[in-house]
């Protein structure tokens, strides 16, 4: 859930920038996510895990 909630948020301020493609917003989202997730300890990516299945 809390990727996408990310996302609706990111893409609620996209809105100002209307020439630029939502798909490649939505690239470099998932890859700021998934930057930020890999630089935490193995303990806390799994407790973000189990978070975002509930």
């Amino acid at each position: 859930m809390l990727v996408e909630d990310i996302k609706k948020y990111c893409m609620s301020k996209h809105k100002a920038y209307e020439d630029f493609p939502d798909e490649e917003l939505l690239n470099m989202i998932d890859h700021a996510y998934e930057t930020v997730f890999c630089s935490f300890s193995k303990k806390v990516q799994k407790q973000l895990s189990e978070e975002e299945v509930l």
